[in-house]
């Protein structure tokens, strides 16, 4: 799914605003909808029925009704039906001076001022009220098809910001869950630091994928759950070493290694010396 960045110089005019239906409907990106040539055009349309798939930088998207599309002119995407069915979406077209880019979706700022707009929005409660909106939009410039009023523009620009705020509390959300599986994953680790601990242990501890869990451990920490394990197992044979006094045998076992060999490799990759010039050097642990 593409994200896009977007910014107004000046508040956009209404281009064409309709209720659309087609049986077989296809948009030739190679032809956009028309505008004056020296400024940019976006469209802001609802899919009413008739799902229909896009294409664009060679990904294909499948896209239900219900679901909103924000769609700069610029980035040339194909829209076709998709599943033979006839379809029908309401669409507005504001041209203008904007600036729009695309985001890396895997490095987006919540906090950056521009607004942050999905190529799609899925269907959801929110959308049946951006879908008044735009319907309201659609109604208020056919009784003005001259001019159509500065007011409708202001609400498109209103019905973006709303997609910008869905989206950026889609993002929190999706933080917070992060954050929430990083500290069950840290917790039950520290409790069985004292054992071997296999990803799929822990993954029936609770109830979801090892693929899962090792992802959204990895995007709130930056490492998976293996070398978390590892690197925590070190620190802690460190601090019995320095602590405890403990030979470096005795505390590799009380955290679970048994292969004192292994316990070596792992205790100077984590740590950046042997056991024997830790112990010497007195190296504290940070």
């Amino acid at each position: 799914m593409f994200i896009g960045s977007l910014s107004f110089s000046k508040i956009p005019q209404i281009g064409f605003f309709h209720h659309f239906y087609m049986e077989n409907y296809h948009m030739d990106p190679s032809k956009p909808p028309p505008a004056d040539p020296d400024q940019q055009s976006m469209e802001i349309v609802y899919i009413k029925s008739g799902a229909v798939t896009a294409s664009a930088f060679g990904q294909n998207m499948l896209i239900s009704p219900g679901s909103i599309l924000v769609i700069p002119h610029q980035l040339q995407i194909m829209l076709k039906t998709a599943d033979g069915k006839p379809h029908s979406h309401s669409s507005v077209q504001l041209i203008g001076d904007f600036h729009y880019e695309l985001l890396d979706k895997n490095n987006i700022n919540p906090s950056q001022k521009n607004l942050i707009l999905p190529f799609i929005t899925p269907p959801g409660p929110e959308n049946e009220h951006l879908k008044k909106d735009l319907y309201s939009i659609i109604s208020s410039a056919n009784i003005n098809m001259t001019s159509p009023p500065l007011a409708a523009a202001l609400s498109a620009i209103g019905i973006l910001g709303k997609i910008d705020s869905i989206y950026r509390s889609s993002l929190y959300a999706a933080k917070s869950i992060t954050s929430l599986w990083e500290h069950k994953i840290k917790h039950y680790i520290a409790e069985h630091i004292n054992s071997n601990i296999p990803l799929s242990e822990i993954a029936e501890a609770f109830g979801k994928s090892p693929n899962y869990l090792n992802g959204v451990f990895k995007s709130a920490t930056g490492m998976g759950i293996h070398r978390y394990i590892s690197q925590e197992k070190a620190k802690l044979i460190g601090e019995m070493i320095l602590k405890n006094d403990l030979p470096f045998k005795d505390a590799c076992q009380n955290v679970g290694i048994m292969d004192i060999s292994y316990g070596y490799r792992l205790f100077k990759k984590h740590m950046g010396v042997t056991p024997g010039t830790f112990s010497a050097e007195k190296k504290y642990i940070k």
